[in-house]
């Protein structure tokens, strides 16, 4: 399964890098103009207002190109105006799930130093026990933009869901979570223009979507079995076998001269 999704996240960067590019370009360079409008602001609380309106700004766009990369990960074609759709239909849950994010985000990175900074070991559990939760919080978010474009539009349904689907594979959320991590890291070192964000929304889209087989699979058993609860392990190269050759292997040479393909 993990092969399987190194190799659909790869296809799809590639196929719409130029597209990502783009996207990734005009996120990052919201994000430099906040960070720079704002050292033009004396007042720290202002400071710190103008940062979190270009955050938000930028969840906005994220919400919405999620959307767009959710269509991508089912083998559809997108151009800019799926992202002006996806903008329309989305910017308000890209609103409450961006500022959801960095209120929960400031609140982490005041209280956890404030309790660690009483070096007791009252202030250690304290500390301890947000940074943990924290961490599963923001393991769980991760969900979310996939779980808004394929299974609810309701706010608080894809927050429940998000955790839901964290707590039922916890092992290939953190997986999926260092992964973004990574990429973040690399694309920091390029300027975030590539791989970029695009490439941690492709994933998590293309993520959700094979994890969906798994759910489809355990369905078709219970109702094989009359209701009862399957308990068995997955057979991923089974019920993913198509879904493989969708994606397909591709050489070297295809990528640069997909047309001799």
């Amino acid at each position: 399964m993990i092969g399987l999704f190194f190799r659909k996240a790869f296809y799809e960067t590639w196929d719409n890098l130029i597209f990502s590019l783009v996207f990734n370009f005009t996120v990052t360079i919201l994000g430099v103009l906040g960070m720079f409008l704002s050292s033009f602001v004396p007042d720290t609380i202002l400071k710190i207002c103008v940062i979190v309106f270009f955050l938000i700004l930028d969840g906005i766009i994220l919400t919405a190109m999620s959307c767009v990369f959710g269509q991508v990960a089912d083998y559809r074609s997108v151009g800019f105006r799926d992202f002006i759709e996806a903008l329309r239909e989305s910017w308000k849950t890209g609103l409450l799930f961006s500022f959801l994010i960095v209120v929960i985000g400031l609140v982490l990175f005041i209280s956890i130093p404030f309790y660690f900074s009483f070096k007791t070991l009252y202030g250690y559990v304290l500390g301890g026990i947000l940074f943990w939760s924290g961490f599963v919080v923001f393991v769980s978010f991760q969900w979310f933009l996939p779980v808004y474009y394929r299974l609810n539009k309701d706010f608080k349904t894809c927050v429940k869901k998000s955790f839901i689907l964290f707590f039922d594979n916890p092992g290939f959320s953190v997986f999926l979570f260092f992964y973004s991590l990574f990429l973040t890291a690399v694309s920091f070192f390029l300027g975030f223009i590539v791989p970029g964000w695009s490439s941690i929304l492709i994933a998590h889209q293309g993520a959700l979507r094979l994890r969906m087989f798994k759910y489809d699979w355990l369905e078709e058993k219970e109702k094989e079995s009359g209701g009862n609860p399957v308990r068995v392990k997955i057979p991923w190269r089974e019920i993913l076998a198509d879904e493989s050759e969708n994606v397909g292997h591709r050489s070297l040479k295809s990528f640069f001269m997909p047309w001799k393909n």
